[in-house]
């Protein structure tokens, strides 16, 4: 979620602004496309975001929910929760700074298209952004072991 909030900087500032400073929410299917076994998991959810909180709610294959507070990763799961201590405020991942960066990273930018290349294949090969009437439609992420998509849908922004 996060990278496609830095890929959004490039194209519409106005949406933008909407996903970084109002509350939203949108449903979403991931597919993971795993390279070397030709496998693939299928996820369904919500991401949902008030205030400095982002939850991504999973609603098929299992119910399990994942939330962003500050600087803390916390999961529920069966009934348990699990927290994970970041190595920084995850807010501070909304630092556009390295979109800047030429020498490890290559941007395309189409009309309707977001395309980001890593150079030196550290995070990811390539990250894709397809955006329709200024909203993300669909994102494309390839490293080394898998392919994954997203595909939103029900944008919502809330006052």
């Amino acid at each position: 979620m996060f990278l496609i909030i830095l890929l959004l900087t490039q194209v519409d500032s106005t949406f933008f602004s909407n996903l970084k400073e109002k509350p939203f929410k949108t449903s979403f299917v991931e597919i993971v496309k795993y390279k070397e076994f030709e496998t693939q998991d299928t996820f369904k959810g919500t991401i949902l975001r008030r205030g400095s909180n982002i939850t991504m709610a999973l609603t098929y294959p299992s119910k399990e929910t994942y939330i962003i507070k500050n600087d803390t990763l916390f999961i529920e799961s069966q009934g348990k929760e699990t927290a994970f201590p970041l190595e920084e405020d995850a807010l501070k991942l909304l630092n556009f700074h390295f979109l800047n960066d030429s020498l490890n990273f290559h941007l395309e930018v189409y009309s309707d298209t977001l395309i980001l290349k890593s150079k030196n294949e550290s995070l990811f090969l390539v990250a894709k952004l397809v955006i329709q009437n200024g909203i993300p439609e669909e994102f494309f992420i390839e490293d080394r072991e898998k392919i994954l998509r997203f595909f939103f849908k029900n944008w919502k922004f809330y006052e």
